[in-house]
């Protein structure tokens, strides 16, 4: 039926009914747009908010140290990073006290200095921390891992102090002097506890090297606290052995030394100078000598010849010398590793063992001579 054929008063009440639906439809509408709207904004404004942090667990710390042991193991070393962790309460604890001495019971407390952890240390945020060198124990975690030196508590037994023994033979006035090498080991972390020195043919010298089957003088020999540092340990390897005992001996042999198989002292080198004494623009050869020393080489005999004379002449031929001024070496030159190892980028080791230098350019810009037969 269309609008056109309907009573006026039915069409005018249509028309108010489609009117009221529109109208409430409209409402609707807004309403709906009005509620997208203030969910919008509360997701937006949820969205922008910033998550308040939470605290960070709140912990003590209690250092359990030793005053008179300057040389041992500082806690401070593992303790840096923890104020970026938690909220740190740390006090020190002298290990006499009583105090010190029931928190040795308590956790079982077997290297000293250490630190002791109590608290909230289940938060997850120290996890990371308390999973390098630390145990737990009950309530509390306990740091372990101490680098020497360290003692125990119970036993009062201290662990990484080294004795360091020397065993010279005093008529090898130039045997290398190993007395240095106490510094180095310092430098090294090593703590050098003790430091003494036995003449080879005293008891206690022929003891030491009848017991350590040593072949060279001098003889180092440290005691087997060495041993508890890790690292020396592994890089001990390539220059020494360790013992039955737990010493560690020294047995990479350090030109001049004393073979105490032949009895000679080996290491000494005898350096001989051929020269053109005709060429005053060539460079100075004890150049090599300075070179030399760099290499910790230890010069012996020193000896030039020209070329024009007998011996000069028998070098060149025996070596077929090229140019001069040059050097020889004997063939102890081959027992220092450092000269050794570039040797073969300036020179030449011949069959009787005796070193030549060869390669003039290595110098710069040295002037030489052909050497003419």
């Amino acid at each position: 039926m269309s609008l056109r054929n309907t009573p006026l008063h039915a069409r005018q009440n249509r028309m108010e009914s489609i009117a009221l639906v529109l109208a409430a439809a409209t409402l609707m509408i807004a309403s709906f747009s009005l509620w997208q709207s203030v969910e919008a904004g509360n997701t937006l404004e949820s969205r922008l908010a910033v998550p308040t942090p939470l605290p960070l667990p709140k912990i003590n710390v209690i250092q359990l140290v030793n005053p008179v042991c300057a040389d041992c193991w500082n806690a401070k070393s593992v303790m840096q990073t923890l104020p970026s962790l938690a909220s740190v309460e740390a006090r020190l604890v002298d290990f006499q006290t009583p105090e010190g001495q029931a928190l040795i019971q308590q956790f079982n407390v077997t290297k000293a200095p250490t630190a002791i952890v109590t608290g909230q240390i289940d938060d997850a945020r120290l996890r990371p921390f308390l999973s390098q060198g630390w145990t737990r124990r009950g309530d509390a975690y306990v740091f372990v891992a101490q680098e020497p030196v360290y003692f125990n508590p119970q036993t009062l037994e201290v662990t990484g102090r080294v004795e360091l023994t020397r065993v010279v033979e005093p008529s090898c006035t130039s045997c290398v002097n190993l007395a240095p090498l106490t510094e180095q080991l310092k430098q090294a972390g090593i703590a050098i506890g003790s430091e003494q020195e036995f003449n080879a043919r005293s008891p206690e010298g022929t003891r030491l090297i009848q017991r350590y089957n040593a072949t060279t003088l001098p003889l180092l020999i440290l005691s087997k606290d060495a041993q508890t540092y890790p690292r020396f340990l592994q890089a001990w390897q390539d220059v020494g052995s360790v013992e039955p005992d737990g010493a560690l001996v020294w047995r990479q042999a350090t030109p001049p030394y004393l073979n105490l198989t032949s009895n000679q002292t080996e290491g000494i080198v005898d350096l001989t100078e051929l020269v053109d004494a005709s060429c005053t623009s060539c460079y100075d050869v004890k150049t090599h000598q300075a070179i030399l020393a760099n290499f910790g080489v230890v010069i012996g005999n020193v000896t030039r010849w020209d070329v024009k004379t007998v011996q000069g002449r028998g070098l060149i031929e025996k070596y077929d010398v090229k140019q001069v001024p040059t050097v020889l070496l004997s063939p102890d030159a081959g027992l220092y590793d450092a000269l050794t190892s570039i040797w073969t980028q300036v020179g030449s080791q011949e069959p009787d063992g005796a070193f030549v230098f060869r390669n003039m350019e290595a110098l710069g810009n040295a002037t030489a001579v052909n050497v003419t037969r």
